[in-house]
């Protein structure tokens, strides 16, 4: 962490904001990102699509909002990468990714820069964000709550919705960008690294919604998951430069990140190898892990039967609640 608070370079007025949206195939639900983007009531903004390519009919959408927006249809090397090319074409002291199937909700720009230009030492800022259908609906919240950098490293477990983040461009390019390696764990990556140099602000406000369907990366692709969060966390403790008071924290973490590992394995249907890597993982993982590990044990002993009425029932559940809160 830093020996002292950051000295960014100082917010204008109304200083620019980049935001980018990597597509790839999204043409189902890109033109309502787009419209929640361009609906936006802050006028500094810049928002850059990087489209990977592209053969569902995603460039014709985009072809049809002309100087609106600016957006490049070519191969990249993923996610990451995309990102990371839309935020060096643009110009934006403050930059933000928004993937080609969630939304931003009305006046989400404008808070998050007054958040930023209030909070002169953050790194970003992130609201809430709903969990919405492939209809558009909202069937859950993401379990946002302040951030605590020594929790987030002991656990993995973030608070940040990475759809509701905007974060200062002068401390991503010090943490050194996206790792274009990572696909599914981008943005838990960036978070460990702003968060030595910075914190994440939380600001209680409903800034995004992330659309979960069948087709989406975290759902489709889970299983995808496992080596890259034990390999993250591996390189994070590998730095020579970290400070003992965060090195103090690589059992624990590291029990964590096997017992991550092993969920999204469960999620991924691969049961024989999650049940593998929980079992590493559960001996010196922090409390809170040891429940998502048992849970998992008991999934992967029913069987396929038991990980479809998990997911099921998961489903079910976060509706109830994200009712009875809103109805509270």
């Amino acid at each position: 962490m830093a020996a002292e608070p950051p000295r960014w370079p100082i917010l204008g007025v109304q200083p620019r904001v980049t935001i980018v949206t990597p597509s790839f195939n999204q043409g189902a639900f890109i033109e309502q990102t787009i419209a929640s983007v361009l609906a936006q009531d802050y006028p500094a903004l810049e928002y850059i699509v990087m489209d990977g390519g592209s053969t569902d009919g995603t460039l014709d959408i985009l072809r049809r909002y002309g100087e609106r927006l600016t957006w490049v249809s070519a191969p990249d090397g993923g996610q990451a990468d995309a990102i990371n090319q839309g935020w060096k074409r643009g110009s934006g002291d403050i930059i933000a990714w928004l993937n080609a199937d969630d939304l931003y909700r009305p006046g989400a720009v404008s808070a998050a820069v007054a958040q930023l230009q209030a909070h002169a030492a953050a790194s970003g800022v992130y609201g809430d964000c709903d969990y919405i259908d492939e209809q558009g609906r909202t069937f859950a919240s993401h379990p946002s709550a302040p951030f605590d950098y020594m929790q987030l490293v002991r656990t993995g477990l973030t608070p940040v919705a990475q759809p509701a983040t905007f974060l200062r461009r002068a401390a991503v390019v010090q943490a050194g960008w996206l790792d274009d390696r990572l696909h599914m764990v981008l943005d838990l990556d960036l978070w460990l690294r702003l968060g030595r140099l910075g914190p994440l602000v939380y600001v209680p406000q409903r800034w995004a919604a992330f659309r979960e369907h069948s087709s989406s990366k975290t759902i489709a692709q889970q299983a995808r998951a496992a080596p890259e969060t034990v390999a993250l966390f591996e390189r994070f403790f590998a730095d020579p430069t970290l400070p003992p008071e965060l090195r103090a924290l690589q059992r624990q973490a590291t029990s964590s990140a096997q017992i991550f590992a092993g969920n999204a394995l469960m999620m991924g249907g691969q049961l024989s190898a999650a049940r593998r890597y929980v079992l590493r993982g559960l001996p010196n993982a922090a409390p809170r892990l040891r429940i998502m590990a048992l849970k998992v044990l008991l999934v992967c002993s029913l069987g396929r039967a038991g990980l479809a009425a998990y997911l099921w029932g998961r489903r079910s559940i976060r509706a109830v609640v994200h009712q009875a809160t809103q109805q509270g």
